[in-house]
């Protein structure tokens, strides 16, 4: 709900009086839930009017966030519960950075158009060894359960590595897919680390929206460019000028707070979230970022962009063993 009311925020679709310094989720529901209305009215296009109480039903849904099923393939690769159709509405475009590497191409033959879903099941029957799953394999039946038991085995290997070196659900090939597909200044809703995230393209360059209550003090970080798949975060402000205080370390930030309130206290706020982000890119299911509303008097232009925060890891490159042959 947040990432896509960013998004409409910054295209200056909606606006927020500017006195107000909060607002709750309710407010955000009719805020959205009156321009896909709009939207509809104004359009001549038949799906939209078809599309519009689904969209209006399904919009409250929006609060809790979006139960997306990745699929490895694409940036837009998703299996999308009913909310979806309000970013259809809207024209904001959800995307991730989750895809396989078509060079790699023993995992992306394993995974191809696979969902999340489905290689969870996959995994999870191969802890059982369960091979029914293999059993309309061409030709099977000259195929023992021993070899089946097999190829499961090193296909299951090669989607836990995958997996396994990918936990921050982005890749370097996702990143540049992304490059590839945004477009100059559009805003969209990126999904990673199982949060949304406000993304913009600027001058080449992507940026992410930061959103975490730990900046909220932080007037020179705004956002975070969005160019590694782990590492140190570098920010920028409003102007998508560099901050001076984007250089701190986050691995440095628990010894450097202060443990008394002085002036220091500012550089002190963003030290610690920056370090409590890491942790949730390291670990994205141990700490759950609080996000942030940016009003219209905190970014100074609605057509300017995104940036949240990165770090810098490097993907795993174990290869299973080769392929049994059947």
């Amino acid at each position: 709900l947040i990432g896509l009311a960013n998004v409409m925020l910054l295209r200056g679709d909606v606006e927020i009086h500017a006195d107000y310094s909060q607002v709750n989720s309710e407010y955000l529901l009719d805020l959205i839930g009156n321009e896909v209305m709009k939207r509809a009215e104004n359009s001549t296009d038949a799906n939209v009017h078809y599309n519009v109480s689904e969209a209006m039903e399904a919009l409250p849904g929006l609060q809790t966030g979006l139960n997306v099923n990745v699929r490895f393939n694409n940036v837009d690769g998703f299996d999308l519960p009913a909310e979806s159709v309000v970013f259809d509405i809207l024209g904001v475009r959800l995307l991730h950075g989750w895809v396989v590497d078509p060079s790699d191409e023993e995992t992306a033959r394993v995974i191809g158009r696979s969902c999340y879903n489905h290689l969870t099941e996959q995994l999870v029957a191969a802890s059982v060894g369960d091979t029914s799953a293999y059993e309309n394999i061409e030709d099977s039946s000259h195929i023992t359960k021993d070899s089946l038991l097999a190829l499961q085995m090193y296909e299951s290997e090669l989607i836990q590595t995958f997996l396994d070196s990918t936990a921050q659900q982005v890749t370097w090939h996702g990143l540049a897919t992304l490059h590839d597909v945004m477009l100059e200044g559009e805003l969209a809703v990126l999904f990673r680390n199982n949060h949304f995230s406000t993304m913009v393209k600027r001058e080449s360059e992507l940026y992410l929206l930061a959103t975490d209550t730990g900046y909220v003090s932080q007037t020179q970080v705004v956002w975070e460019k969005f160019y590694e798949v782990g590492g140190d975060s570098v920010f920028v402000n409003a102007e998508f000028a560099g901050s001076p205080l984007q250089q701190f370390d986050p691995f440095m930030a628990p010894d450097l707070i202060p443990c008394d309130t002085s002036a220091g206290d500012e550089e002190a706020d963003l030290l610690l979230a920056t370090a409590l982000q890491q942790q949730e890119y390291e670990d994205p299911e141990s700490n759950p970022t609080n996000d942030l509303m940016f009003l219209p008097n905190q970014i100074d232009s609605p057509s300017a962009s995104t940036t949240q925060q990165h770090q810098h890891q490097q993907e795993r490159a174990n290869a299973p063993a080769p392929a049994p042959e059947l």
